[in-house]
């Protein structure tokens, strides 16, 4: 008898066994299954997917302004110039409008790569890829924006209005005199000072 029940119990073992061996391989097939579906609908890209710069381009301009902060007609003319100039190109699957705007909305709303993925439908590598496309680009724009001062004789600071040198990287509270004093005494920054003996 001692040995029925030892088969027995052999045979629920073995049983628990398998239901245990089924059940985690239903498991990982129905998770893998999920994932892989999930992943898909994500990033799965076609030409459909510049509806989003359609609609915005078509729509009010309020909309484009809140998400981007620019005005639609600078946004065109800023995507039309960046082309014309050949510093940002469309990609196979992206396009220009599309680059500047996943630029334009991390940095008005300090959004984080997944926010933008999820908004764009391209992969976390593409959206930051294309962030950097559009920053270099924003370099070069700022050199042929950004005039440097000519000191002639008669300079207080300001001149017509125009915005003659920025500093970038330093926090909010920052103090103005502080970040002045920084940007002088750093070289590399090449800020912009009067020539010795003009008395300005």
């Amino acid at each position: 008898m001692s040995s029925s029940l030892s088969e027995d119990d052999d045979v629920n073992l073995e049983a628990k066994r398998e239901a245990k061996r089924l059940l985690r391989n239903r498991l990982i097939t129905l998770y893998l299954k999920g994932s892989y579906t999930k992943q898909v609908n994500t990033y799965a890209w076609s030409i459909k997917d510049s509806i989003f710069i359609e609609e915005l381009l078509k729509g009010p301009s309020v909309t484009c302004y809140e998400l981007m902060r620019m005005e639609k007609n600078s946004f065109i003319n800023l995507c039309q110039k960046f082309r014309e100039k050949k510093w940002i190109l469309d990609s196979k699957h992206v396009i220009v409008e599309e680059k500047m705007a996943m630029f334009l909305m991390t940095v008005s709303h300090n959004l984080r790569n997944r926010v933008v993925r999820n908004r764009f439908k391209y992969s976390t590598q593409t959206v930051h890829k294309c962030f950097h496309e559009v920053l270099a680009a924003m370099m070069k724009f700022s050199k042929e924006m950004i005039t440097p001062p000519s000191f002639n004789g008669n300079c207080n600071g300001i001149s017509n209005h125009r915005l003659r040198y920025v500093v970038v990287g330093w926090e909010g509270i920052a103090h103005d005199s502080r970040v002045l004093t920084e940007t002088i005494r750093t070289p590399s920054h090449n800020f912009p000072m009067p020539p010795d003996g003009n008395n300005v």
